[in-house]
């Protein structure tokens, strides 16, 4: 049984790691650099940009508005429909704005001083100095998009186009009764845990645990 799942699971999983490390690296991105911006003293409209993100964890529009806004993009039934309507979380966001905020006004300065810009200040200063936020928030991008079916089910109809999770989900259907083999399971925990050990050492970080602590 297990060797007939193995095309329809391969297929997945390469999906799955496409669409992870894809969406992962580039939430990453957009959330910090959004982040940074806003934990800055004096940045015009931060205060609004603040209480914009705070009012999309506190109200939704639903699925259907959220389904007519994907398919007016023209990203349903492609890949860029589970990257990109899902790169920015409102909440790892004020997480690494929390982390941001504690970053030294000196370093900034004295590189101003030394002619760099925001941009090399924060690509060249920021980012290696904030690995152990950058490792937490990574890792929670990466457990959410690999554990991904309901909004695949709603935005795929190619089925070369599912994720792991979404064909593990239709296996278990059609195989209601029947013994599912443990190595199926196996599958879908083991990159994540994997990715977990990887990432352990930052994510012990001091530093990391009281800005999780203030949240």
């Amino acid at each position: 049984m297990f060797q007939s799942m193995m095309w329809p699971l391969r297929q997945g999983l390469q999906v799955s790691v496409a669409i992870t490390v894809t969406a992962t690296v580039l939430g990453l991105l957009v959330t910090a650099a959004l982040a940074y911006g806003l934990s800055r003293p004096g940045v015009p409209g931060s205060r609004p940009l603040r209480l914009l993100v705070l009012y999309t964890m506190l109200f939704q529009g639903g699925m259907v508005p959220f389904y007519l806004v994907v398919r007016w993009l023209g990203l349903t039934n492609t890949f860029w429909s589970l990257v990109i309507p899902f790169l920015v979380n409102a909440w790892y966001l004020f997480i690494l704005v929390r982390f941001f905020e504690g970053f030294p006004s000196e370093v900034a300065d004295a590189a101003h001083l030394d002619g760099c810009n925001d941009l090399q200040v924060f690509a060249c200063m920021v980012l290696p100095m904030s690995r152990p936020a950058l490792a937490a928030v990574g890792l929670f991008y990466a457990a959410d998009h690999w554990n991904q079916w309901f909004w695949a089910m709603v935005f795929l109809e190619d089925r070369r186009l599912h994720p792991l999770q979404l064909v593990l989900r239709g296996l278990i259907g059609r195989s209601a009764g029947d013994h599912y083999p443990i190595e199926a399971m196996v599958l879908t925990a083991l990159p994540i845990l994997v990715l977990a050990l990887v990432l352990q050492r930052h994510l012990q970080s001091g530093d990391l645990s009281l800005v999780l602590t203030r949240q």
